[in-house]
């Protein structure tokens, strides 16, 4: 069966038509994948073609484990709503442990660097205090630039925009906001 090919049915066919029913926003390209939040990125469907959207991404590229986290949420519900008795739900479950248990034994893709895994060593044995010297905290505040106007951290900025810091990491994914280099005095 082709996938791919019910997919993009199932999105031309919902961007056809004007629903007057219960709706949710899809990402026709997923954000874990690249898509963005414009509006040709973002379709209505009902809630059953939203569920077999996630579902069809999933067996469309089942090595991608956010897309399969992404499906498997949607087969939780409360204790009025358990969705965990959809037929879909056991194999969703088991592709998330398949992709878990991958990143979990040291599987290529998730390998850590040797510093990483040095410093996981050190802090295991009790000898990182967790104290981090001023020029290192320098070095990883990343001053941001918005609209000419440069702010000592994405803190500061969301902080002078009341706006959240997920807000201002997206202004810096989009290009709203640029990164600048910090210069140490």
């Amino acid at each position: 069966m082709n996938y791919e090919t019910h997919y993009n049915k199932l999105i031309e066919r919902a961007r056809t038509r004007l629903l007057e029913c219960y709706t949710e926003r899809h990402h026709i390209v997923p954000r874990c994948m690249g898509g963005s939040d414009d509006a040709e990125n973002l379709i209505n469907l009902t809630a059953r073609e939203h569920y077999v959207a996630h579902q069809l991404l999933v067996k469309i590229y089942p090595r991608n484990g956010k897309l399969v986290y992404a499906a498997r949420m949607m087969t939780i519900g409360t204790e009025t709503h358990d969705r965990s008795k959809n037929r879909m739900y056991s194999w969703l479950k088991e592709k998330f442990s398949e992709e878990h248990s991958q990143r979990m034994t040291g599987n290529n893709r998730y390998k850590k660097s040797k510093a990483h895994r040095q410093k996981q060593s050190l802090s295991m044995q009790g000898k990182n205090t967790g104290k981090q010297s001023k020029e290192h905290i320098r070095k990883r505040c990343k001053r941001v630039s918005i609209n000419g106007t440069v702010y000592d951290s994405q803190k500061a900025a969301s902080m002078a925009f009341n706006v959240s810091h997920t807000t201002i990491q997206f202004w810096l994914r989009t290009g709203r906001a640029k990164r600048t280099v910090n210069v140490v005095f």
